[in-house]
């Protein structure tokens, strides 16, 4: 029997057991989606599917298309990740008033592109930093000595490199259209299984392929 509580959660599979799930079920994976928690009340229901020999998990309400997607890498990622989906769409938060609220994970249009500029902010400078301290260089003569696209371009080669390699989760949040949908969608870990993008030139966003939240623009909400 299902996990159950007052709130109609039922977990028919707990985080910790997906990934051993997903190495002896690849058949039954890469041909549906799985049913692996869901909440009868709100009908938002969690389930894993495989693409290409990578575990995914998603989130839809009801028979709607899926509104969280994230690839699942590795045991450890996938027992955390699968646990805040549980905690962040399936339960309910109480207040004050004992009255229940579903907990609101949206992010505007701009929330993403806020994300995006300072998130580059960040990493521009981290860069700079870097780039000081492996030339033996202060970091006014690291400016003048390369141009903004350089420092671009390596920045994109080593985040590339640390996803692609080390198999580390790289932040970077920007938006990218998918490829099979046409869609232009938000993506916050784009780099596992996918070739690094430009940042004014970001294309190869593929259904599957892209380790991070995908989010839907306010253009496509309703």
């Amino acid at each position: 029997m299902p996990e159950t509580d007052s709130s109609g959660v039922r977990i028919y599979l707990e985080p910790s057991l997906i990934w051993k799930f997903f190495s002896c079920s690849h058949n039954r994976l890469q041909s549906e989606m799985v049913l692996i928690a869901e909440n009868i009340d709100t009908k938002y229901a969690v389930y894993v599917d495989e693409d290409n020999g990578v575990l995914r998990i998603h989130v839809c309400k009801g028979d709607s298309a899926p509104e969280y997607t994230q690839v699942l890498v590795n045991e450890d990622q996938c027992a955390e990740i699968a646990t805040h989906v549980y905690r962040q769409y399936l339960f309910s938060i109480i207040i004050a008033d004992s009255e229940p609220v579903e907990e609101d994970d949206y992010l505007s249009q701009q929330d993403m592109k806020d994300m995006q500029y300072e998130r580059e902010d960040e990493l521009r400078l981290a860069m700079m930093d870097f780039l000081s301290v492996a030339l033996g260089s202060d970091l006014e003569s690291v400016m003048i000595d390369l141009e903004d696209g350089q420092v671009e371009d390596i920045l994109d080669h080593i985040l590339q490199y640390l996803a692609e390699e080390h198999g580390v989760s790289v932040w970077r949040p920007m938006f990218v259209e998918n490829e099979q949908t046409g869609v232009e969608e938000f993506c916050e870990y784009p780099y596992a299984n996918a070739t690094v993008w430009e940042a004014d030139e970001i294309s190869g966003c593929e259904d599957g392929k892209v380790d991070g939240r995908i989010w839907p623009l306010e253009s496509e909400i309703g």
